[in-house]
């Protein structure tokens, strides 16, 4: 055996002993990523079954520590490969990995074509209505993102009905946050607070943390549409928490953004806190390259001069 085959057995094995969602096995692999990047190199190269296995064993922590570079890379050489095995059910699934970073990237465009592929390999397996409501979710970012909201709300509805029967958690959640979401977008508050309590409710009943914090994040910012701007600050500090539970640098960001916000609102940013909550969400965003970055900075600059 050469020496790059035993990197990436070395690489499989520990990606795979440490691929269950625990802070310690995350900070192992932090600990090991340059090891784990040189295996990569090689397992791409290799079976698809391997490549696939290690695909989905890296998922959540590439997607929580914000290695969407890596993930995008990581995914790309997977669907090539799953194509060329015709192992078409992990090439739509990789190619939906792919949209979803795109997604957090605030890309649309780049989302509908990560949808049309995963479509098209899913179309050539018998997934079934599980794939569609996937699909139709991804479609519904994408329209989102590119502004097209009624192309947005009928996707989004598509994969929500698949989801309410049998509930699927994460689907629901998903999907109500969504269409919640391209409420808010269209100024429909009402509705929008609506769609966004009744996923929280789901969430809250499920004990699913990643639902809670993403329907507070939600509701906090829906608040701050409104003037509500002491709800906000509050719904903000109570999403907090679930979202560093989670270790996702992109929800700590949109509440650490949105609770400076609020004090701005109530004319509060010489408030230490503001510039700490505003600085914080300043430097993850920045490191993420995420759309509200220059609304951010801004508001940092204000936060400072009102402190300084």
């Amino acid at each position: 055996m050469g020496t790059g085959d035993r990197l990436a057995d070395l690489t499989y094995n520990l990606v795979l002993e440490n691929s269950s969602l625990k802070e310690e096995n995350f900070e192992c692999l932090r600990d090991a990523w340059t090891l784990i990047e040189a295996g990569l190199s090689v397992l791409v190269r290799g079976q698809n079954e391997r490549l696939q296995k290690i695909c989905d064993a890296l998922d959540e922590f590439l997607n929580q520590t914000a290695r969407w570079d890596e993930q995008l890379a990581l995914c790309a050489n997977a669907e090539k490969k799953a194509v060329e095995v015709g192992d078409f059910k992990n090439a739509g699934m990789r190619a939906y990995r792919i949209g979803w970073i795109h997604n957090l990237r605030g890309q649309g465009g780049e989302v509908l074509v990560a949808a049309d592929r995963a479509a098209e390999h899913w179309g050539k397996t018998q997934s079934g209505a599980w794939t569609r409501a996937l699909t139709d979710y991804l479609r519904g970012i994408g329209f989102r993102l590119k502004q097209e909201y009624p192309a947005a709300l009928e996707a989004f509805s598509q994969a929500l009905a698949f989801y309410r029967d049998p509930a699927d958690i994460g689907g629901l959640t998903g999907a109500l946050n969504e269409i919640g979401e391209v409420q808010r977008l269209m100024k429909n508050y009402q509705i929008a607070k609506g769609h966004f309590e009744e996923a929280l409710q789901i969430a809250r009943n499920a004990a699913s943390v990643e639902g809670i914090a993403a329907c507070l994040g939600n509701l906090a910012k829906l608040a701050l549409d409104q003037g509500l701007s002491t709800e906000a600050e509050r719904l903000a500090l109570e999403a907090l928490p679930s979202a560093t539970q989670l270790g996702r640098q992109d929800l700590i960001a949109e509440d650490c953004y949105c609770y400076a916000r609020a004090l701005d609102q109530q004319n509060l940013l010489k408030q230490p806190e503001a510039l700490a909550y505003c600085r914080r969400a300043v430097d993850i965003l920045k490191k993420l390259r995420l759309p509200d970055l220059a609304d951010a900075e801004a508001l940092l600059r204000k936060c400072q001069n009102a402190v300084g």
